[in-house]
């Protein structure tokens, strides 16, 4: 099955979603392959202006099917938020796909992220390699320090989190 593929090449907002728009009309998924919930872009829906992070918007479009895949580190609390605020807006999220081989981003990922910017001071940087004194306490969103769990094969996959403990 042939595909239409939109990457962007810079470090931030190319037009990816505006084209991922233009060619909605014409495609069964559209899949967010990586990044976090550090990125994300803005939409108009209905005249409602939304801000989605994690979920591919795709979602927006009834015949569509969004998927999250393997590449994305996925933050359960902010995943979860922003399906609530589709719902509420009467978006259909059950046509939502996450992979199980997208990484979670735990609380304690947050937490290591917290200590070492405080022991590297000013010299702190945030994921997009920026100064972190710069972008004040929002940035900090775990996403450092998954991606180094994971370069280390110690991430945890979103289908180990599904998986139900061993009965006795």
């Amino acid at each position: 099955m042939p595909a239409s593929i939109v990457v962007g090449t810079q470090w931030g907002d190319e037009g990816k979603g505006k084209v991922t728009d233009y060619l909605a009309d014409h495609m069964r998924f559209v899949v967010r392959y990586q990044g976090g919930n550090n990125a994300g872009h803005t939409v108009v829906a209905e005249g409602q202006l939304l801000k989605l992070h994690l979920v591919p918007s795709g979602i927006l479009y009834p015949h569509l099917t969004s998927v999250i895949a393997d590449g994305v580190v996925v933050d359960p609390g902010v995943l979860l938020e922003e399906m609530d605020t589709l719902s509420g807006l009467g978006i259909d999220v059950s046509r939502l796909v996450v992979s199980g081989n997208a990484h979670l981003i735990m609380p304690y990922h947050l937490e290591l992220e917290k200590v070492t910017e405080r022991h590297l001071g000013k010299h702190a940087l945030d994921q997009d390699l920026q100064p972190a004194a710069a972008l004040g306490q929002h940035h900090r969103r775990g996403i450092s320090r998954l991606r180094r769990a994971t370069a280390t094969a110690c991430g945890r996959h979103v289908q180990a989190a599904l998986r139900r403990p061993a009965s006795r």
